[in-house]
């Protein structure tokens, strides 16, 4: 992937200095530095299935909530051809990709603080703001995104598929879960109208500096609910102690969407299964490797899910 980077830092107006790899995940991405010793994040979508629509409309609403002031995050940084998106053939993946060139956030990642707390309360707010912009937020023609209303948020289901890895003991059980799942999310779409969501406010997606939480990384956001937000950040808080701050933070801007613990319970189940659902698709050899550890802490939470 480096050589990409290389050739798509060719198609920007800047003075490259050095271009280091950060991170190769769901997506890869480097750290570009310039002669001037000015900092950016390239990031190349290599699992996403982002469309040019889906990048139209992640890049307008990161756009929006720049100018609106309320909320810290990356802004995309345009090509020599004005195009704030780069497509590109890439010969590792034998496919057309794209890439989006931001500029650096400064700060710690939450997840790398001994305390969170401050953080966390401050996440919390910033998602209730992100949450009330999300509301009145119209995507331009050209642009499109994912609905969240289905349980895999576009993705194939390859926990009950015909084509699952997993065995039918597994299957069965997971789709017990999947089942009461669906209703929740049912009954919520039912009363809520949906709007744009960023979809994986993560402590890892998230800034701490000079005391203030910065947000990045919207390439999964979509048109969902905010309880689907929230539980997903939840997801990835293992201390109640966090999980409470988060909800008081964001408590002192907006009122928690209703709901009752096992809503929100459900809605965290949810995001595990589709985190295994992601190691079962990913073509990420250090992912899937992962699937002999993870698949008996999903068994477990399902299990305590349905005994409860």
């Amino acid at each position: 992937m480096s050589t990409l980077a290389d050739e798509i830092m060719t198609r920007f107006d800047l003075e490259v200095a050095s271009i280091d790899s950060l991170n190769h995940g769901y997506n890869s991405t480097f750290v570009v530095e310039t002669v001037t010793r000015t900092k950016y994040a390239l990031r190349i979508n290599v699992n996403s299935p982002r469309t040019p629509e889906n990048l139209r409309a992640e890049i307008a609403w990161m756009t929006a909530l720049h100018q609106s002031g309320r909320v810290s995050l990356p802004q995309p940084v345009a090509n020599c051809n004005g195009e704030l998106f780069t497509t590109i053939f890439s010969e590792a993946l034998d496919r057309q990709t794209s890439a989006v060139l931001f500029t650096w956030l400064a700060g710690t990642e939450v997840a790398a603080l001994d305390d969170k707390s401050d953080a966390l309360l401050a996440t919390g707010r910033l998602l209730a703001t992100l949450h009330e912009e999300g509301r009145h937020f119209v995507l331009p023609p050209d642009a499109a995104l994912p609905s969240f209303e289905s349980l895999f948020w576009g993705f194939d289901d390859l926990i009950t598929a015909p084509t699952s890895l997993l065995d039918h003991g597994d299957q069965v059980l997971l789709g017990r879960a999947l089942g009461e799942i669906a209703d929740v999310v049912a009954r919520h779409y039912a009363t809520t109208r949906p709007h744009i969501i960023h979809a994986d406010a993560n402590i890892y997606n998230l800034m701490w500096h000079n005391g203030a939480v910065s947000i990045l990384d919207f390439d999964d956001c979509g048109i969902g609910l905010p309880i689907q937000d929230i539980a997903t950040a939840l997801y990835y808080l293992r201390q109640p102690s966090d999980r409470q701050a988060l909800l008081t933070g964001y408590q002192q801007v907006a009122d928690v969407p209703a709901s009752d613990v096992d809503d929100l319970e459900a809605l965290r189940l949810l995001r595990r299964i589709q985190m295994l659902n992601y190691v079962l698709e990913s073509q990420n050899p250090r992912h899937r490797s992962e699937l002999d550890d993870f698949l008996p802490l999903v068994r477990h939470e399902v299990e305590d899910f349905l005994a409860r």
